[in-house]
């Protein structure tokens, strides 16, 4: 059984007098020792929820505990066991140099002597040397990352949260923030929470997984238990004649298909033979595809769980009507 960090329970937050509502009842848990991804389009609630448990923002409602302590009730918590890496690099001072902006926050929150110890094993594994001496806003963007880092890891926290890290990173060092995320966890055996909306570094980082939509949980648990999640296309299929009655009810009857009129239909797969299959179906009709658009995107995986949640939910409400009737 794995032993929770951080549990978050019900929690809700609203802006703007309550018009807006960002976080809706939204549970999660993060599992000690993992790297666990917080998915979610742009606005689904992931920032608020981070700053949440960084008590940068206060919730309506609802409780956070690390390791079983609520964080509400005792702020301290937070400055002593977390860092947040927040979107954008604004947690450092920019006229500083990196060497400075380590020890200065190092001490603020160790309130103790300097581990030069500890300092110097972590800018060697980090490759801090060339720039130790440069202020940070002469620093290139994956840079001024590995700079966040030292200070997060000079502080001992047990949790370290990023909040959408590869933002501006060119491929080759979002490559190395991956490898780099995944070595401190098993050198340092810190829990890693990291919100994105991109699923392939999701897949390739995490351990585990949560998926948030609208401020709620849709799905948690471990990336494996994602992966058809992410592998998941969505097509638009463009046909050139109009689909008759008794085509569309054939089509709808074998396979998933969320948006049907005349000239086209929209399907969700995860494999080709299924793709192929459809294929030979409409073959057998006579009808000629025009034009298939895919896409694996997030948006697309999100839409697919939330139509299959409809339909258990669905399944649930007529077993429930079956039993009555009987």
């Amino acid at each position: 059984m794995n032993t929770k960090i951080l549990s978050i329970e019900k929690l809700n937050k609203t802006f703007l007098h309550g018009k807006v509502q960002a976080l809706k009842d939204c549970s999660l848990t993060v599992s000690k020792n993992s790297i666990t991804g917080l998915l979610g389009m742009n606005g689904a609630g992931k920032t608020t929820l981070i700053k949440c448990v960084a008590n940068l923002l206060i919730p309506c409602s609802g409780n956070i505990y690390f390791n079983n302590e609520s964080l509400l009730k005792k702020p301290t918590i937070v400055t002593d066991n977390i860092s947040v890496l927040l979107d954008g690099g604004r947690n450092l001072f920019w006229y500083m140099t990196v060497e400075e902006n380590i020890k200065y926050f190092s001490l603020l929150k160790n309130s103790n002597k300097f581990d030069k110890t500890r300092f110097a094993k972590i800018a060697e594994y980090l490759e801090l040397e060339p720039i130790l001496k440069k202020q940070l806003h002469r620093l290139s963007f994956g840079m001024k990352q590995r700079a966040n880092i030292a200070v997060a890891l000079m502080s001992s926290a047990q949790l370290l949260i990023f909040d959408e890290p590869t933002t501006g990173l060119d491929v080759k060092f979002q490559a190395e923030l991956e490898r780099l995320i995944v070595d401190i966890n098993k050198e340092y055996g810190v829990s890693i929470l990291l919100s994105s909306h991109d699923m392939e570094f999701v897949k390739r980082t995490c351990t585990d997984c949560i998926l948030i939509h609208e401020g709620q949980t849709l799905k948690q648990g471990s990336v494996q238990e994602f992966i058809s999640l992410f592998e998941t296309s969505r097509y638009e299929v463009m046909l050139y004649e109009p689909l008759t009655d008794d085509v569309k009810k054939e089509l709808s009857n074998s396979f998933r298909i969320t948006e049907m009129n005349d000239l086209s239909f929209t399907i969700f797969w995860n494999n080709n033979n299924e793709l192929n299959e459809m294929f030979s179906k409409l073959n057998s009709f006579g009808v000629k595809v025009k034009m298939l658009n895919s896409e694996n995107t997030l948006r697309s995986s999100i839409t697919q769980l939330i139509n299959n949640k409809s339909e258990e939910n669905w399944d649930e409400t007529s077993k429930k009507h079956l039993c009555v009737n009987l």
